[in-house]
């Protein structure tokens, strides 16, 4: 199992609880570079 898979699959668990999701979130933005909280800031505007 791989650092994303396993992170991907985290982040989709604690979806209906928000401080697992910020959690969740946090860990796979440090995987990708900080790029995903820009990317998820980008999509809601």
């Amino acid at each position: 199992m791989t650092l994303y898979y396993y992170l991907s699959e985290q982040l989709y668990k604690a979806l209906t609880k928000p401080r697992e999701e910020m959690e969740a979130v946090a860990n796979l933005d440090a995987v990708k570079n900080s790029n995903l909280r820009r990317l998820c800031k980008m999509a809601r505007a």
